[in-house]
């Protein structure tokens, strides 16, 4: 999941890699400093926040942060750099942070096709969205249909998802885009594009991506001495010959773990367009999600997942009127490896029919055995003028439960963007979420912060 823009930011992001091996972040940071003499283009942003999070601080403590970020390039040399740094101080439940969140160097080779990153950057592959202290080879062809990538390093999580914190990972993996142009009378379709990614991945540490607080078994998944797995991922895209189906796109995703002998993760989906304002969605997921991360706002009301391993299933249709009104409804199927089976159904209006102003409303209802959950969501979104925009959600989530009863949970958000000059930004944001039962704690969030966009950026002349 993508952490909204005025979010707060993580609470343990940063590894002690920074502690540990200052030296090399020092090296990292002088050659960046270096190739910033021959400077082409860069950009960044300062932004500074004051907030409070009663999810994060003791009561009503406010805390500060100071947020910097810089991009370099210089088309030249082939050369890239990136820069994150925070600065944390206040009444903070983990003490006050100065920690780099990103410092890395890109070079290019074009006689060998191949780039060379290094230093702390994101990455993405089997274990999913993490920061990776590094270094990252990608070699692409003349053609640039193909990909080859190899990376190893320490692995450490990334912004509020609870993903990875080992010791070492190494990996590669590589991805292939065909166009075959093939048609076929008797099948009554085409296949126009084909993209084909594999990988492969050794790690030690903890794999917290598939703990489960809720089951002591899934223990057994943090600690790893030395844990393989290998990746798949395969999209088909083209023509429908039907004269009620125009055109098709399917993807698959699997991820399989070599030392415990299981299939982590496999999602698949099919998207058919019946005609330009119509597209039927199917999709099937096995997988074990990841709830200890905090979710956005809309996530917090408005999710079918459940704790453990689980099986879902689910159908909708799209449809689009008149160009500014978007509804879909489907319904949903959960089956749970130790539980009840659920079902459920999910339903949506947006409309823009009034210029400036964006409005979307969503039900959602899932019921398993003798538990189950309805949410509302509704959100607000009206652009005053090209500098000022204001944001308002509301959600209703009504929960029965075998263990507590019923609980009413109620929440609002509020945001407000406004851009005092072309490059600084001020933002303001407010949500509380309310629960029926004494029991549960409400939840309070307050921020306002300001946000100074800075560059260099030289335009091509022709001389």
């Amino acid at each position: 999941m993508r952490k909204e823009s005025n979010e707060l930011m993580p609470t343990d992001f940063f590894s002690t890699w920074v502690k540990k091996k200052p030296s090399s972040l020092t090296v990292c940071g002088f050659l960046m400093l270096s190739a910033a003499s021959h400077a082409d283009n860069w950009h960044g942003s300062i932004t500074s926040k004051l907030h409070v999070d009663n999810r994060l601080t003791q009561g009503s403590s406010f805390f500060a942060e100071a947020i910097g970020r810089f991009e370099y390039q210089n088309k030249q040399l082939d050369l890239q750099g990136g820069a994150d740094v925070l600065l944390r101080g206040g009444n903070y439940d983990l003490n006050n942070r100065q920690e780099f969140y990103r410092l890395f160097l890109q070079k290019g080779f074009s006689s060998i096709n191949t780039t060379v990153k290094m230093g702390r950057f994101e990455q993405t592959d089997a274990m999913g969205f993490y920061t990776l202290n590094g270094v990252n080879a990608a070699y692409q062809n003349d053609k640039k249909d193909m990909t080859l990538e190899v990376y190893a390093g320490q692995p450490q999580r990334f912004d509020d998802l609870q993903s990875v914190k080992g010791n070492v990972v190494s990996g590669a993996k590589g991805f292939w885009h065909h166009e075959p142009k093939w048609r076929s009378e008797l099948a009554r379709l085409s296949v126009d594009a084909l993209d084909v990614r594999l990988g492969y991945q050794y790690f030690e540490g903890q794999d917290m991506s598939r703990y489960n607080p809720s089951n002591t078994a899934s223990t057994q998944l943090i600690n790893n001495a030395g844990a393989h797995k290998a990746s798949l991922g395969a999209a088909i895209s083209g023509q429908l010959l039907w004269p009620w189906l125009k055109k098709y796109e399917t993807r698959l995703i699997g991820v399989y773990r070599f030392d415990t002998d299981t299939l982590e993760d496999l999602q698949t989906e099919t998207q058919l367009d019946v005609n330009d304002k119509t597209r039927i969605r199917g999709s099937y997921e096995y997988y074990n999600p990841n709830r200890y991360a905090t979710p956005t706002f809309r996530e917090q009301f408005y999710s079918q997942q459940g704790f453990g391993k689980q099986q879902l299933l689910r159908a909708s249709v799209h449809h689009q009127w008149q160009n500014y009104l978007t509804f879909f409804v489907g319904g949903i199927h959960s089956a749970q490896v130790s539980g009840d089976d659920g079902y459920g159904f999910n339903g949506g209006v947006s409309s823009r029919y009034i210029r400036n102003f964006n409005v979307a409303l969503e039900v959602d209802h899932l019921t398993i055995y003798q538990d189950s959950v309805t949410a509302y969501y509704l959100k607000n979104e009206y652009f005053v003028n090209s500098r000022n925009s204001v944001i308002l959600s509301l959600a209703l989530r009504d929960e029965q439960k075998q263990l507590y009863g019923q609980n009413w949970v109620k929440g609002a958000e509020t945001r407000w963007n406004y851009m005092i000059k072309n490059n600084i930004v001020l933002g303001l944001t407010g949500k509380y979420i309310w629960n029926s039962r004494d029991e549960l704690a409400d939840e309070f969030l307050a921020a306002a912060q300001v946000t100074y966009y800075f560059d260099n950026f030289k335009p091509k002349t022709a001389q």
